[in-house]
């Protein structure tokens, strides 16, 4: 008899460190809200990508510019009119290569974006409007498809609509404070 109560304390003591050292299995609202911070990282990280690349294309930096392309990605303009001849497809080389030959600031800037992420596939859709050297150009909506490669998001395909009021709108803050980038 004594040998079993010896065998049942035995028993509760490994149960009882196995209690405080073994994890509790995640529950399913804990899974949920993990999934929903990294959702919410995604997006802003996604968000952020597009940002640094208007703003490397503001300053004109084609360095900068192509860190945030894949070699492989594509631009694709749209634009609403008769006669034009779009859509107008461009692949990063080419351009770089336009950007590069703009010598005066630009500055578009998005708002109201919408990121919806996937595992390692993001798109954002947002409306813009564009100004060459401080003037209205063009307004319209982008869309971007993005890749995570190595932990980073890089775009595979922007595509953009040109138009002008009332086709599309504008900032709502008004024009830009100055020449160049905008936040």
């Amino acid at each position: 008899m004594r040998h079993l109560d010896g065998v049942v304390r035995r028993t509760v003591r490994a149960a009882a460190l196995a209690m405080v050292c073994i994890p509790a299995p995640l529950t399913a609202q804990d899974t949920d809200l993990s999934r929903s911070q990294r959702q919410i990282e995604d997006r802003t990280e996604v968000l952020a990508t597009v940002r640094a690349l208007f703003r490397a294309l503001g300053e004109r930096d084609v360095v900068r510019l192509e860190e945030h392309f894949l070699p492989q990605a594509l631009t694709t303009a749209v634009r609403f009119e008769a006669g034009a001849e779009y859509p107008s497809v461009q692949s990063l080389p080419e351009v770089l290569e336009s950007i590069a030959a703009v010598t005066v600031p630009m500055t578009e800037r998005i708002w109201d974006p919408e990121v919806r992420v996937d595992g390692d596939l993001a798109s954002l859709w947002a409306p813009y409007d564009f100004y060459v050297d401080g003037s209205f150009s063009h307004c319209g909506h982008d869309a971007v498809h993005l890749v995570r490669v190595d932990g980073r998001w890089r775009v595979l395909s922007m595509t953009y609509t040109i138009a002008e009021p009332p086709a599309c709108r504008l900032h709502p803050d008004g024009p830009p404070l100055g020449r160049g980038i905008s936040p």
